[in-house]
C-alpha cells in the first residue's frame, strides 16, 4: 500500500518556519526588548507580531504533533524516542554549551573580562537561552 503524503502539512510548515525567520529577523524594532534593539520601534510592527505570536508556535507544535504520530505508525516507540534524542536532546546539549555562552557574553559584555571568562563561567551552566 502507498503511503499517503500530507503535503499540505508540509507547506504549512515551510510557511511557519520563514513566519519564525522574518518574526526573528523584525525582533530589533518592534520595541520588546529583545537580544539586540534597534534605537527605534515600530508599534504597528508590533501590533502584527503580536497577532501572529498567538498562531505561529502553536500551530508548529500541531504539526509537529501530527508528524510524530505518523512516524509512531511506522517505527517502534524505542525506535522513536532514541532517533528524539539523537536530533534534539544532543544538539540543544551542544547549543547550550557552544553557542549560549557567547551569545550572554555579547549580551552583557561589560560583566566579563574576556570571552574565555564568560565561557569559564557560563559554559557548564546549561543555560538554554532561546534554544
Amino acid at each position: 500500500m502507498k503511503e499517503r503524503r500530507y503535503s499540505e502539512l508540509d507547506w504549512l510548515r515551510v510557511f511557519l518556519i520563514l513566519a519564525v525567520f522574518l518574526h526573528h529577523v523584525f525582533m530589533p524594532f518592534n520595541g520588546d526588548g529583545w537580544h539586540v534593539m534597534n534605537g527605534k520601534s515600530s508599534k504597528l510592527l508590533d501590533d502584527i507580531m503580536v497577532y501572529f505570536e498567538q498562531l505561529r508556535l502553536h500551530t508548529l507544535f500541531f504539526i509537529a504533533g501530527v508528524g510524530s504520530l505518523l512516524l509512531l505508525k511506522k517505527i517502534n516507540t524505542r525506535t522513536f524516542i532514541v532517533n528524539k534524542f539523537h536530533r534534539l536532546f544532543v544538539p540543544l546539549i551542544v547549543g547550550m554549551v557552544l553557542i549560549v555562552p557567547p551569545q550572554n557574553y555579547f549580551e552583557n559584555i561589560n560583566d566579563y573580562k574576556s570571552i574565555i571568562d564568560a565561557y569559564q563561567h557560563l559554559s557548564l551552566t546549561f543555560e538554554s537561552n532561546h534554544l
